[in-house]
């Protein structure tokens, strides 16, 4: 069997992580992939808000390393100088105030921005933006269409990273996945970007909120690679995040800000910019540690960082289950028809 006759072209929904790690460890395998993906840029959570304020991390904050593959890549980043090491002054928050506290966790940070790390991902990759797919057929081959009705057909395989309840719509109610995605609860987050005029008197740069409604805040001007000034990112915990969901920007910032001064035991003081953004699909509530899930008969992979501890790294090395579930899959393929 030639080379042409083992490549496959496969159709990705989806450009966070876990799709351009996916399709980047295809790519290295010999396929063609596609990416498709509804936001403005690839990259999911792993976001940065860039505007006259300045630059805001207003999704994933850092990331950590646990397994020796995502060190070689991590490694690998860091000899580019697009990751550095991240260790801020950190602190913890809880009823009874700010206390300092040192930490022996490694941390990482994609410079100038979290975004970058997408970018790197990105690279050379066939990504198709602004694209809402929104049905999926399967006749031995699978077929997408768009919500405007385009149609993108002949494609050997489908790989599914789309938050669980979205892939569970494009799948239909009947599907043998379809009930375990709805049952995967993603918790949401609520986040403020907020710029300030001058310094704020506080002696760390970053703090784990235990009491309140935030669960995190970080002085997003401090690290490294990033332009000057006073900018800070607040995220909401989950109970308050769900309880805001429905709620209008404009009215939750308000008390965002009120949270914010009130973890930090200061007075007030108006930003001189702020804004909010909600993460619908933030955090898997009971993640699993499946790597994926793969239907070989249909050529069919589902991943995401929900399937492999919510993290960044669980995110990327979803991808690369993918990428080897579907390449055992194409390999048996191969076989069967050669026998």
């Amino acid at each position: 069997m030639s080379t042409d006759d083992r490549r496959r072209r496969i159709a990705i929904v989806g450009a966070g992580l876990t799709g351009l790690s996916a399709a980047r460890a295809l790519g290295a395998s010999g396929h063609a992939t596609v990416l498709f993906e509804k936001s403005r840029g690839p990259g999911g959570r792993c976001a940065t808000r860039r505007g006259e304020a300045g630059h805001f991390d207003h999704g994933a904050q850092y990331f950590t390393v646990r397994s020796a593959a995502f060190e070689k890549d991590v490694n690998a980043w860091c000899r580019l100088g697009q990751v550095v090491r991240y260790a801020p002054r950190l602190a913890t928050i809880d009823a009874n105030g700010a206390l300092m506290t040192g930490s022996a966790t490694q941390r990482f940070i994609a410079v100038p921005g979290m975004n970058t790390l997408a970018k790197l991902l990105a690279a050379d990759l066939d990504v198709r933006c602004q694209t809402h797919i929104t049905a999926l057929t399967h006749d031995g081959l699978w077929s997408l269409q768009d919500e405007h009705g385009e149609r993108y057909p002949g494609f050997d395989a489908m790989v599914l990273t789309a938050p669980p309840s979205q892939s569970a719509a494009l799948l239909g109610p009947d599907d043998r996945f379809a009930a375990a995605l709805q049952n995967m609860t993603m918790l949401p987050c609520w986040a403020a970007m907020l710029n300030f005029p001058r310094a704020l008197p506080v002696a760390f740069d970053a703090a784990f909120v235990n009491h309140g409604p935030l669960s995190w805040i970080a002085r997003d001007s401090a690290k490294p690679g990033r332009m000057p000034g006073e900018r800070w990112l607040v995220h909401v915990g989950p109970r308050a995040s769900r309880s805001w969901l429905e709620d209008a920007a404009e009215d939750v910032l308000p008390r965002i800000v009120g949270a914010f001064f009130a973890a930090l035991g200061i007075a007030p003081t108006s930003p001189s910019h702020a804004t909010a953004h909600r993460w619908r699909y933030a955090l898997a509530a009971a993640p699993v540690d499946d790597g994926c899930w793969i239907d070989a008969e249909r050529r069919l992979a589902i991943g995401g960082d929900w399937c492999a501890g919510s993290r960044i790294e669980g995110a990327c090395m979803s991808g690369r289950a993918i990428a080897e579930g579907l390449q055992q899959v194409f390999c048996a393929d191969a076989h069967f028809t050669a026998t």
